[in-house]
């Protein structure tokens, strides 16, 4: 799928994907089944609303005002879902996801080609929370920022918690796919070469030291990491700023860019802030045995997404 959120056309090779689809369940068995569609998190439109209630308001025509105020085009043509996230008195701090109803029913008609049927939609960043509810309420976390970071093929999504709560939401547009391309158009190598190259080679030191910058690798995608650094910098200054806070505490890093060997290592010395994989804070096991760090932090949103509670 294409990462921009406004295109109508979704999805770039339909029939491509279409057979990635078709063999893939004809592979796994899978068959009349309901399903949970997860989007890549630049596929939707994030909103962040601040509404405050007068006498007589109701709160979905309110959020349905302000966000027809946001949109590039007519509200009518978004499906579009919130949920609350605070309440006081008649002040809501409201979070929504929004898609254009061409991509939704494009997506839903394409499953049904396989019998299989849509029951939510939805990113994956947010399926990915679900997985650690219980560690961002507990007690070693309460009062803390905890920032989620997926970083993904086509976006790096930043999200920050404070016991519990989402305060704060941002993409960057830049993740894998930007690393894999560098390198591809550097060492001119297919697009495929390049991904097996980015997992084989080493860019990122096991500890951080001076050698970091005398690496050859490493330089070829440092202005890439740069980009994704400067990103989350400015996503926690903004957030420091806004809500006067003094510090992130911790930094949970999963999705496939998790897997780019050791990148915690120097996300930790440039940020400053303690940086751990998604894969050590929780157990997935298959027929008895527990899964590899990397198949953990790649698939903690489906993960997530097998633990919604409407399903």
């Amino acid at each position: 799928m294409v990462n921009v959120n406004f295109n109508d056309e979704f999805i770039v090779d339909k029939e491509g994907f279409k057979e990635v689809l078709d063999n893939n369940l004809k592979s796994m068995g899978i068959k009349n089944q309901k399903a949970v569609v997860l989007l890549s998190d630049g596929t939707a439109v994030i909103n962040w609303l601040t509404i405050k209630l007068g006498e007589n308001e109701d709160l979905e025509v309110s959020i349905t005002e302000k966000l027809n105020t946001l949109f590039p085009s007519d509200i009518t043509n978004w499906v579009y879902n919130y949920q609350k996230l605070e309440e006081k008195k008649d002040n809501y701090t409201v979070i929504s996801e929004a898609i254009l109803n061409t991509n939704m029913i494009e997506i839903g008609e394409m499953m049904h080609e396989f019998k299989i049927w849509p029951h939510a939609m939805d990113v994956s960043c947010f399926n990915a929370v679900n997985v650690f509810h219980s560690f961002l309420i507990s007690a070693e976390n309460q009062k803390k920022n905890i920032s989620l970071i997926n970083m993904g093929h086509d976006s790096t999504t930043v999200m920050i918690f404070n016991s519990g709560v989402l305060k704060s939401f941002r993409i960057i547009p830049y993740a894998g796919k930007d690393f894999t391309f560098t390198i591809s158009e550097t060492l001119d190598k297919t697009v495929e070469e390049a991904e097996n190259y980015k997992k084989a080679e080493r860019f990122f030191l096991r500890e951080y030291s001076e050698e970091q910058n005398r690496l050859d690798n490493y330089n070829i995608i440092k202005s890439v990491f740069g980009e994704i650094i400067k990103g989350i910098y400015n996503s926690f200054d903004s957030y420091l700023a806004k809500f006067r806070e003094f510090k992130i505490h911790k930094i949970v890093l999963f999705g496939g860019g998790a897997n780019f060997r050791n990148i915690n290592v120097l996300l930790q010395k440039h940020l400053n802030i303690p940086v751990v994989l998604s894969s050590e804070l929780y157990s997935l096991k298959y027929k008895g045995n527990e899964m590899s760090a990397d198949q953990k932090n790649t698939l903690l949103p489906i993960v997530g997404g097998l633990l919604r509670d409407d399903i």
